[in-house]
């Protein structure tokens, strides 16, 4: 009997004992595509402002608020889902890989279009 109730105890403290600390899926969860999307307009937000131009480019203004009306998301939507997926590191990293994927090809365009409008002036 000493031996049933030990067993039962120690069942109780082990299950007591679970990492409960996981967030669960928000209902309204960003899907990954688009949370990629607003992670590259973000790199590019924050490139901006800490370059010379500030925050205002060819007269618009970048701030969450474009993000926000850009993706149909809302502040409290962004947080949960950023921290859903921050708790996830294999998925985040995933999503930023592809948002550093998309930031090169887009570098890589502009350098393109410089070098054929150079191109075209000295022609």
């Amino acid at each position: 009997m000493k031996k049933y109730l030990g067993f039962v105890c120690l069942a109780l403290i082990s299950f007591q004992c679970q990492d409960s600390s996981e967030i669960p899926p928000p209902q309204n969860l960003i899907p990954e595509a688009k949370m990629t999307s607003i992670l590259v307009d973000l790199s590019i937000m924050e490139s901006l402002r800490n370059s010379s131009r500030g925050t205002l480019v060819y007269g618009y203004e970048f701030s969450m608020e474009y993000i926000y009306q850009k993706y149909g998301v809302d502040s409290l939507q962004l947080i949960h889902s950023r921290g859903y997926y921050a708790q996830n590191p294999k998925k985040f990293l995933e999503m930023h890989e592809a948002s550093e994927y998309r930031l090169e090809r887009m570098v890589d365009s502009m350098n393109r279009l410089k070098k054929e409008a150079r191109k075209k002036k000295r022609d």
